[in-house]
């Protein structure tokens, strides 16, 4: 598979997430840490890994959701919507603080990137980026 159909595929899956009736997405109550890696690829790759809370059993399919651009942020910070699929209303889930995790690699890593920052309801993390 090629770089831009493995990139249309992951928005197309990201918007189906979002569009499901009764299962939006919702930003994760908290993120924890955050910590990435980048692959000795040829071009790299970057894999970006966050830990955080929810407040409830049940959530779903947690991920990181990059804000789309088509060129490298201005600023050189990379930011990421951590976010996951709340359990339906009439679910019976545990009523405690469940740990959740997420990950997502990028095909295309900028070497310009200086950090990466990790969205959450209350809270975000920021972790610098080390030039290779």
């Amino acid at each position: 598979m090629t770089k831009k159909y493995l990139f249309i595929l992951h928005i197309v899956l990201t918007l189906i997430l979002y569009s499901m009736p009764g299962s939006a997405a919702d930003l994760v109550e908290r993120v924890d840490d955050a910590y990435y890696s980048i692959t000795n690829t040829n071009p790299p790759q970057l894999q970006v890994v966050a830990n955080g809370r929810v407040t409830s059993g049940g959530w779903g399919f947690p991920q990181l959701v990059p804000y789309l651009r088509q060129k490298p942020p201005a600023h050189g910070i990379l930011e990421f919507d951590f976010v996951a699929r709340a359990p339906s209303a009439d679910r019976m889930v545990i009523q405690a603080v469940v740990p959740i995790s997420a990950n997502n690699l990028l095909h295309d890593y900028y070497p310009a990137i200086k950090a990466i920052k990790i969205n959450a309801k209350t809270n975000s993390r920021t972790i610098k980026v080390k030039p290779q």
